[in-house]
């Protein structure tokens, strides 16, 4: 894979991760969400593109201040199945051309992001983060993130 692909989820990921047992998991009817996927050690990292983002883990790619639209690290998930990836998806040339530029930020970000989850999940000391971490849908993959070796990726 290149850096990263630009994806939709498939059907099968879906019928796999219901919404009534994954309800974090980013699911509207007949909207499929578009996603960033990326390689981090030997697991596939599928971000989703979002609008109205407002919180701390993300990464912002419109500059229109209204629409706030970029990847949201918080409902990221981990693929564990090739057959969970559809067809290729495409994002406007503005976050196209923002996403090329910071690509290498973006992913740093990420990282940092995926180390405060782990840090967190391995301590109870910090309730409030804790709290919103609790609506991740990264709560489904704690074992894998727990098999990453992070340290000096970012």
């Amino acid at each position: 894979m290149k850096k990263y692909e630009i994806k939709l989820l498939s059907k099968k990921f879906y019928e796999y991760y219901s919404s009534n047992d994954f309800k974090e998991i980013l699911l509207k009817e007949n909207r499929p969400y578009l996603i960033l996927l990326i390689k981090i050690q030997k697991y596939d990292f599928a971000i989703p593109f979002r609008t109205n983002i407002h919180h701390k883990y993300s990464f912002i790619l419109s500059k229109d201040k209204d629409k706030n639209s970029g990847l949201d690290f918080t409902k990221s998930i981990i693929v564990k199945n090739k057959d969970y990836i559809g067809n290729n998806a495409y994002i406007n040339d503005e976050e196209y051309i923002e996403l090329n530029t910071y690509f290498p930020k973006i992913i740093k970000k990420y990282i940092k992001f995926l180390e405060k989850y782990i840090s967190i999940i391995n301590s109870d000391k910090n309730y409030v983060e804790k709290r919103l971490f609790d609506n991740s849908s990264l709560k489904y993959f704690e074992k894998e993130l727990l098999e990453l070796n992070l340290v000096g990726i970012a």
